[in-house]
């Protein structure tokens, strides 16, 4: 219980505003209660609700995801802007691969909790 109270204060701390991406791949972010994500000087890794998953723009298998981003790691930052609907699996994985690609900072994409209308 402790390690999730750590990696959601560790999430949060990293994370910082949404910056719009030019010719970015929609995926549909999950939500929390405050956005955060990608900003500029991040590596950014899409995960598609199929699966996919592409470094900027380009299309990386995952086993050869850790040797990839090696190449981005003059950044040293990485954003995993993950569909709601892709596989946790998935994401984990991009994370592992992001660790052993040597960045130091990870954070997830998420957009604002929509707020509920009462009648």
């Amino acid at each position: 219980m402790t390690d999730m109270v750590f990696l959601m204060l560790i999430f949060f701390t990293l994370t910082s505003s949404v910056v719009e991406m030019p010719n970015a791949l929609t995926v549909a972010l999950p939500q929390a209660s405050q956005e955060g994500g990608t900003s500029t000087g991040h590596t950014v890794v899409t995960v598609t609700e199929s699966g996919k998953i592409l470094v900027g723009q380009d299309e990386v298998p995952a086993s050869k995801l850790a040797d990839r981003l090696k190449l981005e790691i003059k950044k040293d930052r990485l954003a995993i802007r993950s569909d709601r609907r892709a596989a946790l699996e998935q994401v984990v994985n991009v994370w592992d691969a992001a660790r052993i690609a040597g960045f130091k900072e990870v954070s997830v994409a998420t957009e604002p909790k929509k707020e509920k209308k009462q009648s």
